[in-house]
C-alpha cells in the first residue's frame, strides 16, 4: 500500500511540472505577437450611447459596421489607413494606440468622418 500512495504524489508532480511547462513557453510565444507591424493601427471603442459605427482598414475591407449599443467597447487593428464614420460620435471615446482621440473636432452634425494614417 505505500508504494502506490508514494508513486501517487511522484506522478501528480509529474503532471503538475507538465502543466507548468507549456506555459512559459506559450507566453513567451504570444510577446512578439503583442507587437503590431507598423502599419497596423489599433484602435479601442466606448459607446456611452447606442452608435452606428463603419471602420475601414487600407483597400477598403470592413473592419467593423453596424449598430454598438450603449455601454458597449470594442478593441480593434487594421492596416492604416483606417476610414471611420462614426454617428451618435458625441457619446464615443477613441482611443488610437491608447491615446484619446478628439471626435468633437471632427464631427459635423453628431456624425464623425476621419482617417487615420
Amino acid at each position: 500500500a505505500p508504494a502506490p500512495s508514494a508513486a501517487s504524489p511522484a506522478l501528480q508532480g509529474a503532471a503538475q511540472a507538465g502543466a507548468t511547462t507549456p506555459a512559459p513557453a506559450s507566453a513567451a510565444s504570444e510577446a512578439p505577437a503583442v507587437a503590431a507591424p507598423p502599419d497596423i493601427e489599433t484602435l479601442r471603442l466606448r459607446f456611452a450611447r447606442e452608435s452606428w459605427v463603419e471602420i475601414r482598414e487600407a483597400g477598403g475591407k470592413v473592419v467593423l459596421t453596424g449598430l454598438q449599443p450603449a455601454g458597449s467597447e470594442r478593441e480593434l487593428s487594421g492596416r492604416k489607413p483606417l476610414t471611420l464614420v462614426i454617428g451618435n460620435a458625441e457619446h464615443v471615446t477613441l482611443e488610437r494606440g491608447g491615446k484619446p482621440v478628439d471626435l468633437a473636432a471632427r464631427a459635423r452634425q453628431g456624425v464623425a468622418r476621419l482617417t487615420l494614417d
